[in-house]
């Protein structure tokens, strides 16, 4: 599968921010043993936008 970025967050989400995010505590990036690509909810994905201030594409 090749996946490319639509463009960049405004500002990087790390790991320890996803982490410590009550409303991502499902998110599989979490729940699996190593980082890799995983399915996003819609919601979760808003989310990610939210801390890395930016809009929605």
């Amino acid at each position: 599968m090749e996946l490319a970025p639509v463009k960049a967050l405004t500002a990087p989400v790390t790991l320890e921010r996803i982490r410590k995010d009550a409303r991502l505590r499902t998110f599989p990036l979490l729940t699996r043993g190593r980082l890799s690509v995983v399915p996003v909810t819609p919601a979760q994905f808003r989310r990610v936008l939210e801390l890395g201030k930016t809009p929605p594409p």
